[in-house]
C-alpha cells in the first residue's frame, strides 16, 4: 500500500491550524473549504461554543484572504447584543521575499496601505472609510473594543434601511485588486522585522453578549419517536454531522423535554413491516411509517433473497436495515465477534456504550452494535492493533482484553437493523478511533489513538447495496478532494495539544494527511480524499495535551467490564442451518455452502462523484421537505451493486433446487421463539 503523503512535511505543517487560543467547550466547525487558501489549504474553519446561557463565542480560524470581502452569514447579531472582537496571526500575501504579515497591525514596506485584516458589520461598525475596500475598517481599530448598536439605531429601533438579516459579521483583506489569487496559508516565512517569528495563521475570535438567555435549539421541535435529533448548538462533529444524536422518544415529545424512555423499534414501528419469515422479501408500509414511527424518511437496504425462518435475514420485523443518516458517536467500546468467512457474513462485531445513552434501543443492553466488512478493512490494514484484530484466530477472548471498555469514536450509517427484534447499529462503520493508551509526559498526557478512516462500505450479508459517507467538505463548489476528519475527545482540563507521533499507510496514492484543526475540547484529524475515489487509510497517532496546572486534570477513569450487547444481528447462513431438525439434511445443507460462495463480499466499492455543499448526502435525505429531493439523494447515496445482485440472483436458484430436493420448509425449522430464548 501507498504510504500517506508526507504526513508531518511542510506541505502538512502549512496546514495545521492549531492556535494560541484556549479551548471552547462544545464547539463545531460550521464551515470549512468552498475557497482556495493557497497549496491545498482549508480556509474559515469556524467553531462556536456558548459559555453560558447569555453568551456565544464564535472562532474562525484561516479567515479567507482570497478575495476582498466574506461574509459570514451564520454570525449573526441582534440590535441589543454587544460584541467584542479580538484577532491575531499571519498571513501569506503571495509574491516574492518576505511575504507574510500580521494579520491585525502589519508592518514594513505597503503594510500602511496593504495586508490588514478588515471588518464590517451592519449597524455595529458603520459602513465608512478607512481601507482600500469601501466600507470596511482596519481590524486593529475594533479588537478589544466594546461595541454597541450605532446608539440612534438602538433606541429608535429603527435600523435606517438595514435589514436585521443583514446583521452579520463581514471580513476583507487589504492587497492590491486583483492579486488576491496567491495568498493564502502555505510557505511560512517570518516576515518584514520578524513580524511573524512564531506566529501561525490568522484568526478571528468574537465574542456575542445578549441582553436575554439563549434557549437550546434541538433540530426538530415536533418528532415521531424515531426521529434522529441532535443539538443545533453543540451538537455537531468536524465533518458537519450529528454527534451523538438521541431518537426522538428518549428527550420528548416534545423535543427538548426530559428523557422519557429507551424506544423499542418492533414494538413502535412493527406494524409498517410485512415480511414472511419464510419466503423471498415483504412489505414496507411507508405511510404506516410516517404515521407511527418517523416523520423523517430513512433509506432501506435489504436481502432479496430467500429468508430461513427464524434465521437468516429474516423478518423481525424487517428482513435487513433500515437507515437514517451519517453519524458521529462517542463512548466506550467492547469486543462482541467476528461472524466468519463465507457461509457467514465476514463481519467485525463490536459495541459502543454511547455518551449519555445517545441512540439506544430496548434491544442492546445500552449499546449500539458497530459493524464493519473485514475483507474490506481489516484485511488490507497493517498498522499492528488492526493487523492483530484481523489475525488473532481466538479473538472472542483475547480481543476482549484488547479493547476492554476503551474511548472511542466511530462515524457511519446510523440505522436499525431489522432481525432479532431491531436494534440501533452503526453500519457500515467509516471511522473508528480507539484510545489505546495514556502514558504522563512533561506537562501533560500522551494519548495514542488507533484509527481507520474509509468512505464507503457495505451493509453485510443482510444488503445487497453500498453506502457512501458522502463529505460535502469539498476543496471547491465543483467537487474536487473531500476532507474526512476523525474527531478525537480531549482529556478534561487540556489547554493545548500537539501532534508527536503519526504513522499510517493509504489504500492508494495521493491521500493527504494528516492535519489537524483545534477544536473546542476535541482535536479533529483530517485525510484529504483524491478526486472522485473511494479510498481507506489505517494508522496510529500519539496526541500530547497540556495542562497549564497539573491539579486541572480530570482523569477519565479505569475501563468498565466487558459488556455483551446484541446477537449476531444478520442471522448467517450457518445459523439458519444449525436450526434444521434433521442431522441428515444439515450435513447436505453444509456440504451445499462450502460449494457454492456465492461473490457477494469480495467486489471493492464503486467509484463515486463527491458533491459539494456543507451537509452530508444521508443527513440531507432525511431532513429535506421535499419529497423528490429526498427520493434522489437516497437513490445517490446508496448504490445498488449490480454485480453483486446478480451473484446473489444466481446463488438464489441453486439454493432453492436443493432446498425443494430436500423438502426443506418452515416445518424443518425449530420454532423461532424457542431457539432464541437459547441464545
Amino acid at each position: 500500500m501507498a504510504k500517506l503523503v508526507g504526513s508531518l512535511s511542510l506541505a502538512v505543517a502549512a496546514l495545521l491550524f492549531c492556535t494560541a487560543q484556549m479551548a471552547m467547550p462544545n464547539a463545531h466547525i460550521v464551515q470549512r473549504g468552498g475557497q482556495n487558501c493557497g497549496s491545498g489549504g482549508v480556509c474559515d474553519v469556524i467553531f462556536v461554543s456558548h459559555p453560558s446561557k447569555r453568551e456565544t463565542l464564535w472562532e474562525i480560524v484561516q479567515p479567507s484572504v482570497v478575495e476582498p470581502q466574506t461574509g459570514y452569514p451564520q454570525i449573526r447579531f441582534k440590535p441589543d447584543d454587544t460584541i467584542e472582537i479580538t484577532a491575531g496571526g499571519c498571513v501569506q500575501s503571495g509574491g516574492s521575499g518576505s511575504t507574510w504579515h500580521l494579520y491585525v497591525n502589519p508592518v514594513g514596506g505597503s503594510a500602511q496601505t496593504y495586508y490588514s485584516g478588515t471588518v464590517y458589520i451592519p449597524g455595529f461598525i458603520p459602513a465608512a472609510g478607512g481601507a482600500d475596500v469601501t466600507g470596511f475598517w482596519r481590524l486593529g481599530g475594533y479588537v478589544g473594543r466594546e461595541l454597541h448598536m450605532e446608539h440612534g439605531l438602538a433606541k429608535t429601533g429603527k435600523l435606517a434601511g438595514i435589514k436585521p438579516s443583514d446583521i452579520f459579521l463581514h471580513l476583507g483583506f487589504e492587497d492590491e485588486q486583483g492579486d488576491y489569487g496567491d495568498n493564502g496559508y502555505y510557505g511560512h516565512d517570518n516576515g518584514d522585522n520578524n513580524q511573524c517569528l512564531g506566529v501561525g495563521p490568522a484568526w478571528v475570535e468574537v465574542e456575542v453578549t445578549s441582553k436575554e438567555s439563549r434557549e437550546p435549539v434541538w433540530s426538530q421541535s415536533q418528532s415521531k419517536p424515531f426521529d434522529v435529533v441532535w443539538h443545533e448548538d453543540d451538537g455537531w462533529d468536524g465533518n458537519w454531522l450529528p454527534l451523538n444524536p438521541f431518537w426522538a422518544a428518549q428527550i420528548g415529545p416534545p423535543v427538548g423535554t426530559p428523557k422519557v424512555a429507551v424506544p423499542d423499534f418492533a414494538g413502535t414501528c412493527g406494524s409498517a413491516f410485512n415480511g414472511n419469515t419464510w419466503s423471498d422479501g415483504g412489505t414496507i408500509y411507508q405511510n404506516v411509517l410516517a404515521a407511527k414511527c418517523t416523520s423523517q424518511a430513512p433509506s432501506d437496504d435489504l436481502y432479496s433473497g430467500v429468508t430461513w425462518a427464524g434465521s437468516h435475514c429474516a423478518w423481525d420485523p424487517v428482513g435487513g436495515h433500515v437507515d437514517w443518516t451519517n453519524a458521529t458517536y462517542s463512548g466506550k467500546v467492547f469486543w462482541d465477534n467476528y461472524s466468519g468467512p463465507w457461509w457467514n457474513d465476514d463481519d467485525i462485531n463490536i459495541n459502543l456504550a454511547p455518551d449519555h445513552d445517545a441512540g439506544i434501543t430496548t434491544q442492546e443492553n445500552k449499546l449500539i452494535g458497530l459493524e464493519f466488512d473485514q475483507g474490506e478493512t481489516l484485511d488490507n490494514y497493517t498498522t499492528p492493533f488492526w493487523a492483530n484484530m484481523e489475525t488473532n484466530e481466538d479473538k472472542n477472548s483475547l480481543l476482549d482484553e484488547q479493547l476492554a471498555g476503551k474511548r472511542a469514536v466511530v462515524t457511519g450509517v446510523l440505522g436499525i437493523d431489522g432481525v432479532h427484534n431491531g436494534y440501533a447499529e452503526i453500519h457500515p462503520v467509516f471511522a473508528l478511533a480507539i484510545q489505546n493508551g495514556e502514558t504522563e509526559s512533561g506537562d501533560g498526557v500522551d494519548e495514542t489513538w488507533e484509527f481507520f478512516v474509509r468512505n464507503s462500505g457495505d451493509e453485510g450479508g443482510c444488503s445487497t447495496k453500498n453506502e457512501h459517507w458522502w463529505n460535502g467538505l469539498s476543496d471547491n463548489e465543483s467537487g474536487g478532494s473531500a476532507w474526512y476528519f476523525l474527531n478525537l475527545p480531549w482529556p478534561k482540563g487540556a489547554s493545548d495539544f500537539k501532534i508527536a507521533k503519526f504513522s499510517g499507510e493509504g489504500s492508494q496514492s495521493g491521500i493527504v494527511g494528516p492535519t489537524t484543526v483545534k477544536g473546542a475540547g476535541w482535536t479533529y484529524v483530517g485525510f484529504r480524499w483524491p478526486a472522485s475515489s473511494a479510498a481507506s487509510v489505517d494508522g496510529e497517532l500519539t496526541i500530547h495535551y497540556s495542562f497549564r496546572k497539573k491539579d486541572d486534570r480530570e482523569r477519565r477513569g479505569e475501563h468498565s467490564l466487558h459488556r455483551k450487547g446484541h446477537a449476531d444481528e444478520d442471522a448467517d447462513w450457518s445459523d439458519a442451518v444449525a436450526k434444521l431438525k434433521d442431522p441428515g439434511v444439515r450435513q447436505q445443507m453444509t456440504a451445499f455452502f462450502a460449494a457454492n460462495k456465492p461473490r457477494l463480499y469480495t467486489a471493492r466499492p464503486d467509484t463515486f462523484r463527491i458533491e459539494p455543499g456543507h451537509a452530508d448526502l444521508a443527513l440531507r435525505a432525511i431532513t429535506s421537505v421535499k419529497d423528490e429531493d429526498r427520493d434522489r439523494i437516497r437513490r445517490d447515496h446508496i448504490k445498488v451493486d449490480a454485480a453483486r445482485q446478480a451473484a446473489l440472483k444466481e446463488f438464489d436458484v441453486k439454493l432453492k433446487a436443493i432446498m425443494a430436493t430436500l423438502h426443506i420448509g418452515p416445518e424443518s425449522f425449530k420454532k423461532l421463539r424457542e431457539s432464541r430464548s437459547k441464545e
